[in-house]
């Protein structure tokens, strides 16, 4: 496997653990472990964050603010 390719598993990892972790959050009862999943959630986010931009950096994944530019005419 290339960097890109483990880059890019790297990161749908953390994007489907966030999402799961999101789940479970709000799904909670237990106040003690809904606070536990929502350190998680924090910590894992972070890391996709740190991944996200190791593959900017590396132009593994390109952002276009195109979109961003449209917003401010409105």
């Amino acid at each position: 496997m290339q960097d890109k390719e483990i880059l890019e598993d790297l990161l749908n990892d953390e994007k489907e653990l966030s999402s799961l972790l999101n789940t479970f959050a709000c799904e909670c009862a237990n106040v003690k472990l809904k606070n536990l999943f929502l350190n998680l959630l924090d910590t894992t986010q972070a890391n996709q964050q740190k991944v996200f931009n190791m593959m900017q950096n590396n132009g593994y994944y390109p952002v276009s603010y195109t979109h961003l530019r449209a917003h401010e005419t409105l």
